[in-house]
């Protein structure tokens, strides 16, 4: 079962691959894989982890290009920004570092801004599946420890093994939406379930983000 040590783990292999990341949204680059490193500073009280965090946070907000969708663009960028500003992990003016591309999503001329979906990984899957069934797991815990058993395994050997198999074309993948940073949020849900604390939060980071409506 999961216990901290995995969890610095997987955070090592996130901070030994994050220079594969070449996007700055949420779902597939930069504020995505922040957002997952001050969730888990957070937990472990790590100065150094909230450190690498806020650099990855600095460097997606330099994005000044015309993506404005939760994968690769603005929207993602906005989302994780606020969910840190909320949740008191960061202090910033949204208002100040988004003015410009605020007036671009006011402006798309469109009903709904497509949201590009979760990519459908077997990491992604797992964990999306574990979070629903936790929401009654008294009813599903045949299932839950079922799916748990693939992810958390207190064995190097296995935990290797598990990252190969979630290998993408340039390495592992370390994003949001289908990589390891999604498997990040949820061993801190779980530990934060375990230790008593507030877990309401995480709601907002498993189930389908809204489409944008002007």
């Amino acid at each position: 079962m999961m216990n901290v040590n995995l969890l610095s783990k997987i955070t090592d292999y996130v901070l030994l691959n994050v220079c594969s990341l070449h996007s700055s949204g949420l779902y597939s680059g930069k504020s995505g894989v922040s957002l997952a490193l001050f969730e888990v500073s957070g937990l472990l009280k790590d100065n150094y982890l909230e450190e690498r965090a806020f650099e990855l946070l600095e460097e997606s907000l330099l994005y000044k290009g015309d993506d404005l969708s939760f994968h690769k663009g603005y929207s993602g960028i906005r989302f994780a920004l606020l969910y840190l500003v909320e949740h008191r992990f960061v202090d910033a003016d949204i208002n100040e570092l988004f003015g410009k591309q605020e007036q671009q999503l006011q402006a798309f001329t469109g009903e709904l801004l497509p949201v590009a979906s979760i990519p459908d990984t077997p990491l992604s899957v797992c964990i999306d599946r574990l979070y629903l069934l936790r929401c009654n797991e008294e009813r599903n815990r045949e299932e839950i420890e079922w799916l748990e058993s693939f992810l958390f395994s207190a064995s190097e050997d296995e935990l290797e093994r598990k990252l190969l198999a979630i290998m993408g074309p340039k390495g592992v993948d370390i994003s949001y939406g289908g990589g390891l940073s999604r498997w990040l949020l949820y061993t801190v849900y779980v530990e934060s379930l375990k230790r008593g604390l507030d877990t309401s939060r995480f709601s907002r980071l498993f189930n389908p983000l809204p489409q944008w409506k002007r």
